[in-house]
């Protein structure tokens, strides 16, 4: 997460491409969830870190696994394409409210983790969504990488308060990831 000006912004997504040739951009979803996507009325399109411009939606819809996207200003497939890349934020004050037991990326992030016989794993670097289910990447003090898949049988806990993941994983996952 980070700050533009007063607003706390989170990243939602990526811009993939244009698509079609009046200036509509595909947004590929980091949650997966297109339709949450498509519920914003602003966006902004960051191209390095802190570094944007806002953007009204003037209009969005579904296509598959992305939202097509037509932004006030941005009318040429020129102009779509100058965006291919940017990473799209929203404020965090215009999310949704979740429930207790669900968590956005952002809160993830820089999490501890553990595994559950107490072993410090390091501390979430990043989430990639794939067709199955998300993976946490973790990285440990020493630089080493661990890819976690979010599945509830390998997440035991996760504690907002204290920024703790805990992990039971089967015999064998880390060491896949030498």
């Amino acid at each position: 997460m980070c700050r533009r000006g007063n607003a706390d912004l989170v990243p939602i997504g990526k811009v993939s491409k244009p698509h079609g040739i009046k200036g509509e951009i595909k947004i590929y979803p980091y949650s997966g969830s297109v339709e949450t996507l498509t519920s914003y009325c602003r966006f902004f399109l960051s191209f390095s870190d802190n570094e944007g411009l806002w953007y009204e939606v003037e209009k969005s819809r579904s296509q598959g696994r992305v939202a097509v996207v037509a932004l006030v200003g941005v009318y040429s497939r020129n102009d779509s394409e100058s965006l291919v890349g940017y990473e799209v934020c929203v404020d965090i004050q215009e999310m949704p409210d979740i429930a207790q037991d669900e968590f956005y990326w952002n809160d993830i992030i820089g999490m501890s983790v553990t595994s559950a016989d107490g072993k410090t794993l390091g501390k979430v670097k990043e989430l990639m969504a794939t067709g199955a289910h998300d993976i946490i990447v973790v990285r440990g003090e020493d630089g080493r990488e661990y890819m976690i898949p979010v599945v509830g049988s390998f997440i035991r806990e996760v504690d907002k308060e204290r920024r703790t993941i805990v992990v039971d994983l089967p015999d064998g996952l880390l060491e896949i990831n030498k």
